[in-house]
């Protein structure tokens, strides 16, 4: 059995396979093609088959896959972080335009709930927490209960 290292610390031809499939696997699963993720898992499958063939140690080939991942996430980390950041700040801003919605149709008298609207009934009605103008002389209780004003 070899060790699947040379003398400089390198990485064997059939393990530095398994480590690029590795690599590419995860960009792949970082990506939307399901083809592309399971092309490249083949591929992982068949360089740890064909290094197994020659003798490598199982420990040396899940090596080589933690390494490939590990080189992957290094590439990928920065690209994937300023995604997350961009997606909370998109985020952020329809809650805030969200929030601002609402209050703009409660100062309206439209409603006074904070939630979404819901679908119209069959008969046509809306539902206590949608957005729909009140009756004249009607007041809205915070949970969407509506009672008479008292004079």
């Amino acid at each position: 059995m070899t060790t699947g290292h040379t003398a400089d610390g390198a990485l064997s031809p059939e393990l530095e396979a398994i480590a690029v499939a590795a690599q590419d696997r995860l960009k792949a699963q970082a990506g939307e093609d399901r083809s592309a993720v399971e092309a490249t898992a083949r591929r992982v499958a068949e360089a740890a088959s064909a290094a197994i063939a020659a003798g490598a140690r199982l420990s040396a080939i899940a090596d080589a896959e933690q390494r490939g991942e590990l080189h992957a996430r290094q590439e990928l980390s920065g690209d994937v972080l300023r995604q997350v950041t961009r997606a909370a700040k998109r985020k952020r801003d329809a809650d805030s335009e969200y929030e601002q919605a609402v209050g703009r149709a409660a100062r309206l008298g439209l409603s006074t709930a904070r939630s979404p609207p819901r679908p119209r009934s069959r008969t046509g009605r809306c539902g206590p927490y949608s957005l729909a103008p009140m009756p004249p002389g009607m007041a809205t209780h915070t949970t969407g209960r509506r009672w008479p004003r008292r004079p």
